[in-house]
C-alpha cells in the first residue's frame, strides 16, 4: 500500500511540490501532455465519437453538480478508503480500461499498474491494452481487474481463453464491456489515417519531427501492439498484425445470454460496463453480476448517448443491493466525490491517466493519484463529510433540467 504523503523522503516530497507547482490541475497535465504528444497522437486521446457531443455532455454533468457543504464539525480528518468486493481500497477511485496506451509513451501500462499496486486503487487492464496480461498480472496481482472485450468467432473460444488466463493469474474482477455492438466512427482518426497499417501523410510525419522525444521513444520501443492477443495470432506476429487481429476478432457487444455463460464459469466477482438505461442494470442483476459500471465509453461509441453521470441515479436504483460505480467525464477528485455524491460506489479515470504519463513519464501515475486523492480529501472537508461512505448523505444540486440530482 502507498505510504500518506507525509512518509515521502524529502527529496520526493520537494519533487511532488515542484510538480504540483507546475501541475496543480488535470487541465495543466493536459497542457504538458500536448507539448509532447504529436497533434494526432493527442487528438485521438482527446476525441470522442461523431462530433465530440457526448465528450461535452460527460464534462457539463460533473460541472453541474454542486454539494451543499455542512459545518461546524471542527478538525478534519477524512478517510479516504472504500470497501467493494469484500476487499478494502485505500481511495474511492480507480485507474479506467484504455487500449494502446504505448502510443501516448512506452510501457505505459506497466507505470500505472506500478502505480495502481503502490496505491491499492483498481487497475483495470483491456483486452486491447498494449501491455499482456501476464506482465501486468506480475506487477499489480493485489488490484488488478480485467476488462474483457467479445471476440465471438468459434464460439468465443479466444473469450473464454482470455478469461481462463485471467483466472490463473489470480484476476479477482472480470468487466465485461457491453457497449460496442459497432465499431465507433471516430473523424479524429480518420482525418489522421490512423488505421492498420498506419500511414503517416506529410502532416503527421511533420508533427513526429516535431516532437523528437517522443519520435525517439517510439523508435526504440517500436510500435504498440494488443499483447494479450498474441497467443490467438499464428506465427511470429508483429504488433500491426495484433492490432489487425484485435480490429476484426472484437466485433459485437455481450448478449445476455453469453454474460450469464461468462457468468457460470467465472468463479470471481463479475462486472458489467457500458449500462446506462435501468432496464439494463435489472438484465445485469438478474444474471448475476456482482457489480454495473454506468458508462459510456468516455464519449467514444454513441454520440447521442446520455451522460454517464446523468444515468447513474437511476442505474442506482434499479441495479438492487450490488456495487454500482461510473466512468466518462471524471478529471478531479472534485468529480470522484460529486460521482459517489450522486449514488457510486467508486468513480473511474482514463484520460487523466493518460495525461500524466504524457507529461511526467513514469511517475505521471503516482503524482495524479496523489493530486487526486488530495483533491478527495479537501472536498471532503469542505463538505463536512468524515467517510466516503457518507456521501449518499450529502445533499447535490444540478442546474440543468433532467440533471442528476440527490436529496438524501
Amino acid at each position: 500500500m502507498n505510504p500518506p504523503a507525509g512518509a515521502l523522503s524529502r527529496s520526493a516530497q520537494r519533487r511532488q511540490a515542484a510538480r504540483e507547482a507546475r501541475y496543480p490541475c488535470v487541465a495543466d497535465l493536459v497542457e504538458g501532455a500536448r507539448a509532447r504528444l504529436p497533434s494526432f497522437v493527442m487528438a485521438t486521446v482527446e476525441a470522442g465519437c461523431g462530433d465530440n457531443a457526448v465528450v461535452r455532455r460527460n464534462r457539463a454533468a460533473f460541472d453541474d453538480i454542486a454539494l451543499l457543504p455542512r459545518h461546524g464539525f471542527g478538525r478534519c480528518e477524512p478517510s479516504l478508503s472504500v470497501s467493494l468486493f469484500g476487499r478494502d481500497y485505500a481511495s474511492p477511485f480507480g485507474i479506467a480500461p484504455m487500449g494502446l496506451g504505448a502510443l501516448v509513451r512506452p510501457k505505459l501500462e506497466e507505470s500505472l499498474a506500478r502505480a495502481a499496486q503502490a496505491a491499492n486503487i483498481p487497475y483495470v487492464l483491456s483486452t486491447a491494452a498494449s501491455a499482456g496480461l501476464e506482465t501486468i498480472g506480475r506487477i499489480a496481482p493485489d488490484v488488478l481487474w480485467f476488462q474483457l472485450f467479445g471476440l465471438p468467432h468459434n464460439d468465443h473460444r479466444c473469450t473464454f481463453d482470455l478469461m481462463r488466463r485471467a483466472g490463473e493469474l489470480g484476476v479477482q474482477t472480470l468487466v465485461l464491456t457491453l457497449d460496442t455492438p459497432v465499431r465507433a466512427h471516430r473523424p479524429q482518426d480518420v482525418r489522421n489515417r490512423l488505421a492498420v497499417p498506419f500511414r503517416p501523410g506529410p502532416a503527421a510525419l511533420l508533427q513526429m519531427l516535431g516532437r523528437p522525444r517522443w519520435l525517439a521513444d517510439m523508435l526504440r520501443a517500436g510500435p504498440p501492439g494488443c499483447e494479450s492477443l498474441r497467443p490467438y495470432v499464428d506465427g511470429p506476429a508483429t504488433p500491426a498484425d495484433l492490432v489487425r487481429f484485435a480490429a476484426t476478432a472484437i466485433e459485437g457487444g455481450f448478449s445476455w445470454a453469453l454474460v450469464r455463460r461468462i457468468r457460470d464459469r467465472w468463479p470471481g466477482r463479475l462486472v458489467v460496463k457500458g449500462v446506462l438505461h435501468p432496464a439494463d442494470a435489472r438484465e445485469a442483476r438478474a444474471v448475476g453480476a456482482d457489480g454495473i459500471l454506468v458508462s459510456n465509453h468516455g464519449g467514444r461509441t454513441f454520440d447521442a448517448a446520455p451522460a454517464s453521470l446523468d444515468m447513474l441515479p437511476k442505474v442506482r436504483a434499479a441495479g438492487g443491493d450490488g456495487a454500482v460505480m461510473v466512468d466518462s467525464g471524471v478529471r478531479s477528485g472534485l468529480d470522484v466525490v460529486r460521482a459517489l455524491a450522486c449514488g457510486a460506489d467508486m468513480a473511474f479515470l482514463g484520460r487523466p491517466f493518460l495525461y500524466a504519463v504524457a507529461a511526467l513519464g513514469e511517475e505521471g501515475g503516482d503524482f495524479l493519484i496523489r493530486l487526486l486523492r488530495e483533491d478527495v480529501r479537501r472536498t471532503l472537508c469542505q463538505i463536512g463529510v468524515s467517510t466516503c461512505a457518507d456521501l449518499g448523505k450529502v445533499e447535490t444540486r444540478s442546474m440543468r433540467a433532467g440533471g442528476a440530482a440527490h436529496q438524501p
